[in-house]
């Protein structure tokens, strides 16, 4: 019996030092020249893998000779590498990912200055700010606003006798969510209410608002709000660029932080 055992032991472990007949070893480094402990180091074309030491080393046993390794570890850029069959060492360093490519860990609050662009002669002009948080998804809340004119009815522009003097008001508040397309560029899709009203002095010194859906397009107008834009996040800093509205278009421009 003992001699059996023997036997199966020693054709057992001469079996596995059959199947480990290639070996590939080398250290892993950042790109600052430390070693990087406890990346994982995969032999391309196997499902052979091992982790770096603490100096960065690796030694990876393998069937069959390989001719890459792809070396990953946390938020580096995963690398490819090809390995040499003339030297016996391999030397890998990983990089930091750019701001273009690397990808958001955490959500992250910001906060964002908006203007509005309302074309028309446009007197007014709104501000506002833009509030929400981001990772792979994310949501949003925007207020813009300028002061709201008086006026003592409604009228059409051609009625009656104008002395031309115009003032006009603009407010919009939405919300909605945000999306992250892949690089650091996000898309924002929303819903709320907008209200632009013009008024124009008559002759009797009363203002009107100005109905222009008839005989304008620069009219007045009040209701349902589509909000809708991309968000552009170079580092900390974000810029987004979008339209509001429904039956009359106002453009947005909003520059911001993210914390």
């Amino acid at each position: 019996m003992k001699r059996k055992l023997m036997f199966m032991s020693m054709l057992f472990a001469t079996v596995l030092c059959a199947q480990a007949q290639y070996v590939t070893s080398g250290r892993v480094f950042d790109q600052y020249g430390n070693p990087v402990s406890g990346a994982k180091v995969l032999g391309k074309g196997t499902s052979r893998s091992v982790t770096t030491g603490i100096d960065g080393s690796f030694s990876l046993e393998t069937t069959k000779p390989i001719k890459k390794v792809e070396v990953s570890y946390m938020d580096k850029q995963k690398k490819t590498q090809s390995v040499s069959s003339k030297e016996d060492y391999t030397i890998v360093t990983l990089k930091d990912p750019s701001w273009w490519t690397k990808k958001p860990d955490r959500y992250q609050w910001f906060v964002s200055a908006e203007s509005a662009f309302l074309g028309g002669n446009q007197k007014c002009v709104p501000l506002g700010l833009m509030v929400g948080y981001v990772k792979q998804f994310g949501g949003y809340v925007r207020g813009i606003f300028s002061g709201m004119p008086k006026t003592d009815g409604e009228i059409e522009y051609d009625h009656g006798f104008f002395t031309g003097e115009k003032k006009d008001g603009y407010m919009a508040v939405t919300a909605g969510g945000i999306v992250r397309l892949g690089i650091p560029l996000y898309l924002y899709v929303g819903a709320g209410y907008h209200n632009r009203t013009i008024a124009l002095e008559h002759a009797n010194k009363k203002w009107y608002r100005k109905n222009g859906f008839e005989h304008s397009h620069y009219g007045s107008y009040k209701g349902l709000a589509i909000d809708g834009g991309l968000i552009f996040n170079p580092g900390p800093i974000m810029i987004n660029v979008g339209v509001t509205g429904y039956n009359r278009l106002s453009f947005h421009l909003g520059v911001g932080y993210k914390f």
